[in-house]
């Protein structure tokens, strides 16, 4: 019978007895001698048809068919891991990309330069980094650079708006009063929109403080403290001979039982420094600045308690310092509260008042760090600022602020009048060129003019005088007085322009800036953005 390869398998048996087995027959097997023969050939002849040749290479062109991919490996690994032998094509995640696979620039890792808005700015982005914001037209960079964060904390201005006759109107205070301790005897309290002395009339002197409790800024986050006033219309009371001088008052480093302060006391030409920690009745004077011009109306006071040594400015410049060489004064996290306050001592016709306050502010001193922000580049739209005046300014001897009413160019809205004309806040960090020009009166000019650049209530090194033959000498034009330099800034701070000058008393009340329309003679501010 034929073979039955490649659809089954044959059976080839021998017989039991193949010595006595004729070979005609089968004997106890399947076939005789002769169809085992035949048998056996066919199955090897059925081998050498199906079977393949020991160096077979699947490819099919031996006979056999060719060997497909998925019956290459028992248990197939097709995109299951990045390790994975087999890959197809595609966007998943283990898929392999096809050879003419294009990329978003925007979706690869690590990209140095990118377009976005200012809304939609890279989440993670690699050190040095640089985008272009397409609703600002800005060019950023993703780096450190010194100094370019300032750390403010606590930073708080209270305004006496809030009319009442008996007190300090509105919330937010605490007040002690102090001396007959009867508010008969005087009183501070805020009448009209200025925290004032209320006389009480007769032989009584009076004293008092308001302890600030509002959650906000009852205390500053660390131990070095500024307390910013503006004087009012108001000034300090002369103090009559044989008498003593009216105070205003302003408390630093409070406990939290209000018995240990330091408290600083502008009079009438001399500002002291005392310190307790056992109330009023233990007060010690630290120091003293005497022969100093305190009775200045709507004039910026500012008072630094940084560390050991307290400083106090005049509209910008230095008035003096107070060292605590001794150490007495309190510090640490009990002792950060803070106060405003009154002294009225008695004269020949009632009290000698002090002056009146239009606003106090409380603040931390500020320092600088560094981190990785988007830096704005002096690239594409950069920061610009360009002010003038359009009206003339009645200037006093001792300083002021130069006020601005025409905003020619603001683009990053550094200037806002409706908020202060004189003050330009910073609202992007880096360095900056200054210009600034003061105009004069032709007619009426000052002995000496100064100019100066006022950074959060402090005089830069950027300032400028001159001689100008004032009293009886008319130049009949406006001379100039400018001051101009690179200076950095970080965010929030604030630049004014001071000016001051020395003239004959006769002259106070003439002094002004000068405008001229016609000529566009006028004073002015020009701040240009140099880079990070």
């Amino acid at each position: 019978m034929p073979t039955s390869y490649p659809d089954g398998i044959d059976s080839f048996t021998v017989p039991s007895l193949p010595a006595e087995t004729p070979l005609s027959s089968a004997g106890s097997g399947q076939l005789n001698h002769v169809e085992s023969h035949r048998d056996i050939g066919d199955a090897v002849t059925a081998l050498q048809t199906y079977a393949s040749k020991k160096t077979h290479d699947h490819d099919g062109g031996d006979g056999g068919v060719k060997l497909s991919q998925a019956n290459t490996h028992e248990d197939a690994d097709t995109d299951s891991s990045l390790t994975a032998i087999h890959h197809t094509l595609g966007t998943g995640e283990f898929q392999a990309a096809a050879g003419n696979h294009t990329h978003n620039y925007n979706n690869l890792p690590g990209i140095p330069y990118g377009i976005c808005t200012s809304t939609s700015r890279p989440g993670m982005p690699t050190t040095g980094m640089m985008i272009y914001e397409t609703d600002t037209q800005c060019f950023r960079q993703w780096a450190l650079y010194d100094n370019n964060v300032a750390v403010s904390g606590v930073d708080s201005i209270v305004d006496f708006n809030t009319a009442d006759n008996d007190s300090i109107g509105g919330s937010g205070w605490a007040t002690t009063v102090y001396d007959s301790g009867d508010t008969s005897h005087g009183v501070m309290a805020t009448p009209a929109g200025t925290l004032t002395w209320v006389d009480g009339g007769g032989a009584n002197s009076n004293a008092a403080v308001a302890w600030r409790t509002d959650a906000d800024d009852k205390e500053t986050d660390s131990d070095d403290q500024i307390i910013t006033w503006e004087t009012g219309s108001l000034v300090i009371e002369r103090t009559p001979p044989l008498y003593t001088t009216a105070f205003n008052d302003f408390y630093f480093r409070v406990s939290s039982d209000r018995q240990s302060y330091v408290k600083l006391s502008v009079g009438d030409g001399i500002i002291n420094a005392w310190y307790t920690t056992s109330g009023r009745g233990g007060e010690t004077l630290l120091g003293s600045l005497s022969n100093v011009n305190t009775a200045l109306a709507n004039t910026q006071w500012r008072a630094s308690l940084i560390e050991r040594t307290l400083s106090i400015y005049q509209t910008g410049l230095l008035v003096g310092s107070i060292v605590d060489n001794r150490l007495v004064s309190m510090k640490g996290a009990n002792y950060r509260g803070w106060g405003v306050g009154m002294t009225a001592p008695i004269n020949l016709l009632g009290q000698t008042t002090p002056a009146d306050i239009n606003y106090v502010r409380i603040a931390d001193e500020q320092y600088y760090t560094s981190v990785n922000r988007w830096t704005l580049l002096p690239i594409g739209k950069v920061p610009e600022v360009q002010l003038s005046q359009t009206v003339k300014q009645k200037l006093t001897s001792t300083g002021t602020y130069l006020n601005f009413n025409k905003e020619i160019v603001d683009n990053f809205g550094f200037f806002n009048a409706a908020s202060s004309n004189s003050g330009v806040v910073f609202k992007e960090p880096g360095r900056f060129y200054i210009d600034a020009a003061m105009q004069w009166n032709p007619q009426v000019t000052p002995d000496i003019a100064n100019v100066a650049l006022v950074v959060n209530g402090t005089a830069s090194m950027y300032q400028n005088a001159t001689f100008m033959r004032g009293n009886s000498y008319a130049p009949g034009f406006s001379q100039t007085l400018a001051v101009s330099g690179p200076m950095r800034f970080a965010i929030n701070d604030i630049l004014q322009v001071r000016v001051s000058y020395t003239a004959p008393a006769d002259l106070g009340s003439q002094i002004f800036s000068w405008f001229d329309g016609d000529s566009n003679t006028t004073s002015r501010l020009s701040i240009t953005y140099l880079g990070p």
